[in-house]
């Protein structure tokens, strides 16, 4: 779970990465570093861009990632979801 730096964004990410062991961490890593950069962001667009993107130029043949991402602003009580 990440919350903006203006506590007015939550956002809360399920992920599952195939496989085990070094290519897998490296992928979490990516994910929680890509969380933290677009924390303050409601817009989930780029946020999902950056992680296929960086996915893409890690994977290796037969790897996949499922991810799900809700996103709530408190201002409004307005979500958003992202099934990835």
């Amino acid at each position: 779970m990440t919350v903006c730096n203006s506590g007015s964004i939550s956002r809360v990410t399920i992920a599952d990465v195939s496989g085990h062991g070094e290519n897998v961490s490296i992928v979490a890593g990516h994910l929680h570093d890509a969380l933290g950069e677009y924390a303050d962001y409601w817009d989930q667009s780029a946020l999902i861009r950056r992680l296929n993107d960086g996915f893409f130029k890690g994977a290796v043949v037969g790897k996949f990632a499922t991810a799900f991402l809700l996103s709530q602003y408190a201002a409004t009580g307005a979500l958003a979801f992202t099934n990835a």
